[in-house]
């Protein structure tokens, strides 16, 4: 996860739910359309807030049929080096009749989210004469292991198709 485009992006594709910080219902747009799409918010602040994501997780993949989207990692990078993935997401998803699907994103260099504001990085993006993003969307899966163990798994898988991402993104850019 290296921009809040990443969020644009896996909505283009997938439609569905997202799993986000609450900080974001504050944001200008982003935070009603957010809201208005029924995201799962989670409060860093406030312990109980994890358990009650889990819960609201369940609920959308169970109950409502719904895809949800998130980041395990529960923070943007930069560069294309995937950090290590939380455990929650894979928690509320075990015993879920669902698939796990994997995606690697790569965008041209330069754009990832610095220390700045959603609105200075929007900016900053929307001012470049052209962005470039390759998609690696693995194969679906369902989970096997402890939730520990498909984090590590699918962090795994999605290094690889974040490392293939940016191998297109390359090929593509010396074509132009």
């Amino acid at each position: 996860h290296s921009s809040p485009l990443d969020i644009a992006i896996l909505t283009a594709l997938f439609q569905g739910r997202f799993v986000a910080q609450i900080e974001i219902v504050n944001w200008p747009v982003i935070g009603f359309a957010t809201a208005t799409a029924r995201a799962v918010f989670v409060d860093r602040g406030n312990p109980r807030s994890g358990a009650l994501a889990i819960a609201g997780i369940r609920e959308a993949l169970g109950k409502d049929r719904d895809t949800v989207a998130l980041f395990p990692e529960s923070v943007a990078s930069q560069g294309d080096k995937v950090l290590e993935f939380h455990k929650g997401g894979f928690l509320a998803a075990k015993g879920q009749d669902v698939d796990v699907v994997p995606i690697g994103i790569a965008y041209t260099p330069g754009t990832e989210w610095d220390e700045e504001s959603f609105a200075e990085h929007l900016i900053r993006v929307a001012v470049r004469p052209s962005l470039t993003v390759a998609v690696r969307v693995g194969a679906a899966y369902k989970m096997q292991d402890a939730p520990s163990e498909e984090a590590k798994k699918a962090r795994q898988k999605v290094q690889l198709l974040t490392l293939q991402a940016r191998e297109a993104l390359n090929e593509a850019q010396k074509t132009r």
